[in-house]
């Protein structure tokens, strides 16, 4: 059976895009700790993306190990969300089946 496709969010909602300047020389050990935050944060049933995630256990000793791996401060912009379900699109061919 193949999985339901995820129901696209209407309504409120932001999405919050953080920049990390890694250095060169610990950029391997940087992604070896972001892909298992993906891996944790997408395991979760409910979890599309990212949402609400920076609470976990997980994300907290994900920031604590590469904190010391960022080249300069990381910076974030936040993004509201535009009303109306034609900016949010996507074809079900775009998911992972997991």
């Amino acid at each position: 059976m193949a999985p339901a496709t995820p129901t696209i969010q209407t309504g409120e909602g932001v999405t919050l895009i953080v920049e990390f300047n890694i250095a060169p020389e610990s950029l391997d050990l940087f992604l070896s700790h972001f892909k298992h935050a993906v891996e944790l944060a997408s395991a979760e049933p409910e979890c599309m993306s990212f949402q609400n995630q920076l609470t976990k256990p997980y994300m907290t000793a994900y920031i604590k190990a590469t904190q010391p791996l960022w080249a300069e401060e990381r910076s974030a912009e936040v993004w509201e969300r535009m009303e109306g379900s034609f900016w949010m699109k996507a074809r079900e061919s775009v998911f992972e089946k997991i």
